[in-house]
């Protein structure tokens, strides 16, 4: 791991695990969440609902937590970390499928707190970099995510039964 003004290079799924685990410990108010699948190998964190329930009641509900997934089958047919958190707070984490590629359709990342980003350069290569410092860098892809998420997403059907 290379460290170049607050960017970490990161090239394992350790490394990734152990800066997703920072960033979420270390988040406020808002995550925004990019991903292929949401693979197990990165959202299997024993400590994911802990640290999401700790940010909503920091947050005193106030948070927001949105996720677009390209591909939900992992998500809806296998049992979820992230599902099971949807189901006990479906107004605060919300999930919805992508419609249409974002401009590089590899990329996955994690934004939080509209600066600190968590970029993985290619779906299932974990190669990518951790920036607690990234606002302008972050900035640019929350206006492709809200652009995607407004316009460009729907509902998981599937998502909206569980939490019934």
């Amino acid at each position: 791991m290379s460290n170049k003004s607050g960017r970490i290079s990161l090239d394992s799924p350790e490394a990734f695990r152990q800066r997703l685990g920072q960033l979420l410990a270390d988040c406020r108010y808002s995550l925004n969440i990019l991903s292929n699948d949401l693979d197990s190998t990165l959202w299997g964190l024993e400590n994911l609902s802990a640290e999401l329930s700790r940010l909503n009641r920091e947050a005193r509900n106030r948070c927001q937590i949105h996720i677009l997934v390209k591909d939900p089958h992992l998500l809806i047919n296998t049992p979820h970390r992230l599902a099971q958190i949807h189901k006990r707070l479906p107004t605060i984490v919300q999930i919805r499928q992508l419609q249409l590629e974002p401009q590089n359709e590899q990329i996955n990342y994690i934004i939080a707190d509209r600066q600190v980003l968590l970029f993985q350069h290619q779906h299932g290569v974990y190669q990518g970099f951790f920036d607690p410092e990234a606002r302008a860098e972050a900035q640019g892809l929350l206006d492709e995510y809200t652009e995607l998420w407004q316009r460009h997403s729907s509902d998981i059907a599937e998502l909206r039964q569980l939490s019934l």
